[in-house]
């Protein structure tokens, strides 16, 4: 089982933030992922963000380990993680972990991100390779690209089987929030996650904080993660999550891009994702 906090450890603490809101079996599952990892300088931290369901109780008897705090409203993703960010700069979290509730990691995950982080100059954030939970060589994520001229992010590889095509550490325009590393000082500089987000594009807003500050997103693809999808929204293609997903590229969009057209783009980009999505089931 992993060792948690272990003080005069020479590897930096690493603090990983789990929101949950309701997923109570994700998110035992990802803890147990978690407490088989080989880096022993970890701390998990549950923000539950006022779960309908025992998330919180379960995992207090399951996993004692895990600092819990609990929110009284939800705050959304972006909120949940910020509870967590703070209570990790509290206990001197040399990085900081986001990872989705309804993921599963290699036990080898951290320690290669972290390594990597380490050789890394002005490392603004470093990510893994994310594949589909359900089809576990199916590729989700190879770290994520944003075309201004078309409105449009996408992760890199999503839907393809992994043939090795992404073999080597590289710069990437953004990671996914569903599992995201960086070095805790930064959030001195550059803040924490856009709350006005609530749910998605507040990872993209993060690394565009970061890489206009003169800092490097990084995919680290020996470091693996398996992600079931969206599962506190509904699904791939639940109306929840669409909705969300528009509104927060809409704001998105508007602050970022170098061109007024973003308003004709983004809504046509989203049209033809809906039909990607639906034409491949979801995945």
């Amino acid at each position: 089982m992993t060792t948690m906090k272990t003080s005069g450890n020479p590897e930096p603490l690493v603090a990983v933030i789990l929101v949950a809101y309701g997923g109570r079996d994700d998110t035992l599952s990802c803890l147990s992922s978690l407490y088989k990892s080989d880096y022993a300088n970890l701390q998990i931290i549950l923000v539950d963000n006022a779960s309908p369901d025992d998330s919180a109780q379960r995992v207090a008897v399951e996993f004692p380990d895990v600092e819990i705090i609990k929110s009284e409203k939800n705050l959304g993703f972006a909120g949940g993680n910020n509870l967590g960010i703070d209570f990790a700069i509290q206990i001197g979290a040399g990085y900081i972990f986001l990872l989705n509730n309804d993921t599963e990691i290699a036990s080898d995950a951290v320690s290669l991100l972290v390594k990597s982080a380490m050789q890394i100059e002005k490392l603004g954030a470093i990510g893994p390779l994310i594949y589909y939970h359900e089809k576990k060589d199916l590729i989700w994520s190879a770290g994520g690209r944003i075309d201004f001229r078309w409105s449009n992010s996408y992760h890199r590889g999503i839907r393809s089987r992994d043939e090795k095509q992404f073999n080597s550490l590289e710069p990437v325009d953004y990671l996914t929030g569903c599992a995201l590393m960086f070095p805790a000082e930064i959030t001195s500089e550059i803040g924490k996650l856009d709350e006005s987000y609530w749910m998605y594009y507040e990872d993209a807003d993060l690394c565009q904080r970061l890489k206009k500050a003169g800092f490097s997103i990084m995919f680290e693809p020996s470091a693996k993660v398996w992600h079931k999808i969206s599962s506190s929204t509904g699904g791939n293609l639940s109306g929840r999550k669409m909705w969300y997903k528009f509104r927060s590229g809409m704001m998105f969009f508007k602050r970022y891009s170098p061109s007024a057209f973003w308003v004709v783009t983004y809504p046509l980009s989203q049209l033809a994702a809906f039909f990607r999505a639906v034409f491949s089931r979801g995945f």
